[in-house]
């Protein structure tokens, strides 16, 4: 954990991804560690259960392809983004047989594809988002999810505070602006945590 949080100081989130993949290949161990095996298999439970349609699944921030693997057997087509390109080199190396996955370079902040998707994924990601641009990534994630879609959020429990670089109100704020319909909490010994599924809430024209 030091060796992220020394690279995690600038707020130039890129960059320091950047030099997170290069120091270290699998800096979270996602194709070693038996804890984020089984949180994939939870997230996965639950979207699978929540999704209205198995066409479209958009993945936010996913790092080197591991889970995008478990999501493209599921979905008829799976988009990934991640701001990080030394992530993505990977990610498509591990998803290289798979004809339904495509990886984008792309910062949350800036999303802007003609998709609209049954589902979107954002596990351990949001907090990535300082709170200026939070509100303004919540229009863009509701963008671009089919109405009757679900947004699953998979973070720490309970979150922490915030500060510059990380906002960790993500669940109070969904919760207030979207409409929660499941969740489950993980009492791991290491970090506990939630997996959330959120619907949009329902259009309501303005009024005259």
């Amino acid at each position: 954990g030091n060796l992220i949080d020394r690279l995690f100081q600038t707020g130039d989130r890129r960059s320091e991804f950047e030099r997170l993949y290069l120091v270290e290949e699998d800096p979270w161990r996602y194709r070693s560690s038996e804890e984020e095996h089984a949180k994939y298999k939870r997230t996965l439970t639950k979207l699978l259960q929540w999704a209205p349609g198995r066409e479209n699944c958009l993945e936010v921030g996913c790092s080197i392809g591991v889970f995008t693997a478990q999501l493209g057997l599921k979905f008829k087509q799976v988009t990934s983004i991640d701001i990080s390109s030394e992530a993505l080199r990977q990610a498509a190396l591990v998803n290289a047989t798979s004809t339904n996955v495509r990886f984008i370079e792309l910062n949350l902040r800036s999303l802007a594809l003609q998709d609209r998707f049954d589902a979107i994924v954002c596990s351990e990601v949001l907090y990535y988002i300082s709170e200026p641009f939070v509100e303004s990534v919540l229009e863009r994630l509701a963008i671009h999810l089919l109405q009757d879609g679900v947004l699953v959020v998979v973070n720490e429990f309970p979150e922490g505070p915030s500060d510059r670089f990380h906002f960790k109100g993500w669940t109070a704020l969904l919760e207030r602006e979207w409409v929660l319909r499941d969740r489950v909490v993980v009492q791991e010994a290491s970090r506990p945590y939630q997996i959330s599924v959120f619907a949009k809430p329902a259009f309501r024209p303005p009024v005259d």
